[in-house]
């Protein structure tokens, strides 16, 4: 019934809700226009091309929790689930075929949690924080070896002949990103904090990459990052108006003040909060960000610096755009989409609105799969 209540205040939000107009990126700066008297809607409909809804097969031996991250190959989709610890594989169709289940304290390829992972050369890697390792098994799932890390890290990246780590402020020599050659040699650590925020992790993928560069953010600055293997750069800059971000010195200080300065105010003068998944495509940087405690979503366009922000609301077209967006191929996103979403239009009279291949889904059933295609 929850759920059913938060879709249904969206729903509703959106239809009596306005658009706010898009930007033009002025140098390094994105100015970030954000009404104090209203909500920043983002119609589906500017920003997606179009959609394919993939349902996914329930099985007694496939209940998903939750979709952290997805990848593709050319016949199957790859879901990592953070919570249970699995990979579960379907094919494209949706089929149910086969997970990757090795957690526990049983020895070599067996592993405590999953952050994240990568598909490479017929290979898949598991980045395992709780063993400081990435484990690395077939496509059978058969375990083959391990990279050992020095420090547990959230999400990493291949790019190029290296492997950039995202330490998430838990690195005692207090920098955020390293660096290792493909022989597993460290190469470079840098992006320095504060000592004062040692031991706070975040769990997000703040890493991402496109076809020509990696990319970092990082929790509390309004900076984007391009990666190099000895170094970073800043090529974006988001300008919010000074009153709705955090005071400089509350931008590199412990969560625990920055817990205290949200607690002296209302929820409706929080500062913004630059949190979420980090994704980057041919065409766009799509950056989340936590303004007045809603989910909203930046679309940068790369080639003319265009760029459409807001709370990304169901449209006709699109009823089940949302918030969680996760990269997926070169012009394309994922979204997923729960029963509990379905059943609320259903639960309202709006059956018409549910796409025919969704029609069918029950609340015991798999998340579902949303691919959307960009618009160029």
């Amino acid at each position: 019934m929850k759920y059913i209540l938060i879709y249904l205040s969206l729903f509703f939000l959106f239809v009596c809700c306005q658009m706010k107009s898009e930007v033009v990126l002025t140098d390094k700066r994105i100015p970030i226009p954000l009404s104090s008297n209203s909500l920043a809607l983002l119609s589906p409909d500017s920003v997606f091309d179009s959609v394919t809804y993939i349902p996914l097969e329930t099985t007694e031996d496939n209940l998903i929790t939750n979709i952290d991250k997805v990848i593709t190959t050319d016949s199957l989709i790859y879901i990592l689930d953070k919570k249970q610890k699995e990979i579960f594989v379907f094919n494209v169709q949706g089929k149910y075929v086969k997970k990757l289940d090795r957690q526990g304290a049983g020895g070599k390829g067996y592993y405590l949690n999953v952050f994240d992972f990568r598909i490479e050369n017929d290979l898949i890697y598991l980045l395992c924080t709780s063993n400081k390792s990435i484990m690395i098994y077939n496509l059978n799932f058969e375990y083959l070896n391990e990279i050992e890390l020095n420090g547990s890290f959230t999400c990493f990246e291949f790019f190029e002949d290296y492997i950039y780590l995202y330490g998430d402020y838990t690195q005692e020599s207090l920098n955020n990103i390293f660096v290792l050659k493909r022989n597993n040699d460290l190469y470079a650590q840098y992006s320095p904090f504060p000592k004062q925020q040692l031991g706070v992790g975040y769990n997000g993928y703040y890493l991402a990459q496109d076809s020509l560069d990696c990319y970092a953010y990082y929790p509390y600055q309004y900076n984007i990052y391009k990666l190099y293997p000895d170094r970073e750069e800043v090529i974006l800059q988001l300008k919010f108006d000074s009153d709705k971000i955090y005071p400089l010195k509350l931008q590199t200080t412990s969560s625990f003040d920055r817990d205290k300065y949200r607690m002296s105010i209302s929820p409706e003068e929080w500062p913004i909060e630059i949190h979420g998944n980090l994704v980057c495509t041919s065409k766009y940087y799509i950056i989340p960000f936590v303004y007045k405690t809603l989910v909203h979503s930046i679309f940068y366009n790369k080639e003319n610096g265009n760029v459409k922000t807001g709370i990304i609301f169901p449209s006709k077209k699109y009823p089940f755009a949302n918030q969680n967006i996760l990269p997926y191929q070169k012009n394309f996103i994922i979204q997923t989409i729960s029963t509990e979403a379905i059943d609320a239009l259903r639960t309202v009279g709006k059956q018409y609105l549910i796409p025919e291949i969704l029609q069918n889904c029950s609340l015991d059933d798999n998340p579902i799969l949303a691919i959307y295609k960009l618009k160029y």
